[in-house]
């Protein structure tokens, strides 16, 4: 899967090694009036930690509900949000829903095929069982949809928990290595300007 937000590079496609790369939640927000892409990218689980953030359903989910629209997911794909607020993935979807309406191009038919693959499962940041939960969930979710074992982790979450929450990910065997399987993470950073700039700030251990 090809990430062109900041012109991260994206690993070969033969080794699962995760990368780290930055995008301004800004930037996400793409027009509808912009053509689809001339190749999808490969299958995938989105799996978003914080995602019951206010951050989440005002920017990413409309980025993402655009992309949709315009065919530019992945085909299968499956949006899976994560966090420590308890929610249904029936209440899930409706904070989405309401973050959606509050611009100007949702459509309620597009909306119930979007809305389909918007999955939830609750994330505890500081507890490894919470994230083998999250593996088991998103191995069901990786079978019943056909992703391939593709995954892209969005941290929507503070700074300060990105290293735990990417050794966390890493010890529930979610960045292990594959023949095909790839697994990718992207920081959400609001104040940093480039790719470049984030990635020196981030701690060594994220970047292997």
């Amino acid at each position: 899967m090809t990430d062109k937000e900041g012109g991260s590079t994206i690993h070969d496609p033969t080794k699962a090694k995760a990368i780290v790369a930055t995008t301004k939640a800004q930037k996400l927000d793409l027009s509808l009036g912009s053509p689809p892409l001339e190749a999808k990218p490969d299958p995938c689980i989105i799996v978003i930690l914080g995602a019951s953030g206010d951050l989440t359903a005002r920017k990413l989910m409309p980025a993402l509900y655009n992309l949709f629209v315009r065919g530019c997911l992945p085909d299968p794909v499956v949006i899976l949000g994560a966090s420590r607020t308890e929610l249904s993935e029936e209440r899930f979807r409706e904070k989405m829903l309401e973050g959606l309406s509050a611009g100007d191009s949702l459509d309620l038919a597009k909306w119930e095929r979007f809305s389909s693959i918007l999955h939830y499962h609750p994330l505890q940041y500081a507890e490894p069982s919470s994230y083998r939960d999250l593996a088991s969930f998103i191995e069901e979710l990786d079978q019943r949809y056909q992703t391939q074992g593709n995954r892209m982790f969005y941290l929507a979450i503070p700074p300060s928990l990105y290293e735990n929450s990417s050794q966390m990910l890493g010890a529930a065997g979610l960045s292990t290595e594959g023949p095909a399987a790839r697994g990718e993470f992207v920081e959400q950073d609001a104040e940093r300007e480039d790719v470049a700039t984030a990635v020196d700030g981030l701690p060594p251990q994220l970047l292997g």
